[in-house]
């Protein structure tokens, strides 16, 4: 059952003909979040804001229908082995039919960087310590990628931001004398600005911002927060633009890091990125992802749904937001 790109005279009306049978062509807007990285553990980089992917498309009615993947936010991360220190990246939402080109895809944002303060001879070199690079679509997906992760504070200043739709924050901490516990993440990367540096002198970087949707009036996918540590380090990161650092959530969703504890969670269904953890604290979890469809109340209500989509009217639409993962019949 294929997207229809344009509209024959008929289409216009509301209807087509498919084998001698007359089908419905409904013209549908749709929102799209990735979902948020996951904060990095020890003066932790910021996870990346989970990609914004928005458009119009016209749909045919009745058949299989259409499917809706809402993506899960990256874990956080924890001190088990070095790999685990670095926050996982959120997953990916989509809308469309899965294993064709028909599918529209916001990726989701990086992982923040694992710190390296509370082992300091042991360093996590050039591997986990960098933000996490936010997912790519393939060629044949239409997609927007989320923010890359902040990277770990670590020794020399820090390493980077992972790549994205835009960089996470470098992370910080002083080159010589290496004091570890002045090391502080960078701030992950939005879909909407890169993520800030950490402050060597003791302050997380504050998370990339994230889009303002007009179906909605609420922005979305703002980067974590990057922890700070304890010895010189004031502040964790601000979730985003406009966000709080040590608590709270930022103006699109993504989690503060924290100086002193763990990082503050993204907001589910905005694609927050996770705040880093200070010194010796995990990182937090991503926030999820969303899937919006709207279209014109003049067509009538979709035959069927899975998922439990959220239904509401207004401003002449009928929207349907899925925050799980399910299927829609127009």
């Amino acid at each position: 059952m294929p997207f229809i790109s344009t509209l024959s005279n008929s289409a216009a009306r509301g209807f087509g003909v498919r084998l001698g049978k007359v089908v419905r062509i409904i013209p549908i807007d749709f929102l799209i979040i990735g979902a948020g990285g996951g904060g990095g553990f020890d003066a932790g980089g910021g996870g990346g804001g989970g990609g914004f992917h928005t458009g119009s498309v016209s749909v045919t009615g009745g058949g299989g229908g259409y499917d809706v993947v809402v993506g899960g936010g990256g874990s956080g991360g924890v001190p088990q082995n070095v790999a685990a220190k670095r926050g996982n990246n959120g997953n990916s939402s989509s809308f469309g039919l899965i294993g064709q080109t028909s599918l529209f895809m916001a990726t989701g944002g990086g992982g923040g960087g694992g710190g390296d303060s509370t082992e300091p001879n042991f360093y996590l070199n050039h591997l986990y310590a960098p933000g996490a690079g936010s997912g790519e679509p393939t060629a044949s997906v239409s997609g927007v990628r989320g923010g890359g992760g902040g990277g770990g504070g670590t020794p020399d200043n820090g390493h980077g931001g992972g790549p994205g739709s835009y960089p996470g924050g470098h992370g910080g901490g002083p080159a010589a004398p290496r004091n570890f516990s002045k090391f502080v993440g960078g701030g992950g990367g939005g879909p909407g600005g890169a993520g800030d540096n950490g402050d060597s002198g003791g302050t997380g970087g504050q998370g990339g911002a994230g889009l303002l949707s007009d179906f909605t009036g609420i922005k979305y996918g703002g980067g974590g927060g990057g922890g700070a540590g304890p010895a010189g380090g004031s502040n964790g990161g601000g979730g985003g633009r406009g966000g709080p650092a040590n608590s709270g959530i930022g103006d699109a969703g993504g989690g503060a890091g924290h100086y002193g504890s763990p990082g503050i969670p993204g907001a589910d269904n905005r694609g927050g990125g996770g705040g880093g953890g200070s010194t010796g604290q995990p990182g937090a979890l991503g926030g999820s992802g969303m899937v919006m469809i709207r279209y014109p109340i003049s067509y009538p209500t979709v035959e069927y749904t899975e998922g439990s989509p959220v239904y509401t009217e207004g401003n002449g639409y009928r929207y349907y937001q899925f925050n799980s993962s399910g299927k829609i019949i127009f």
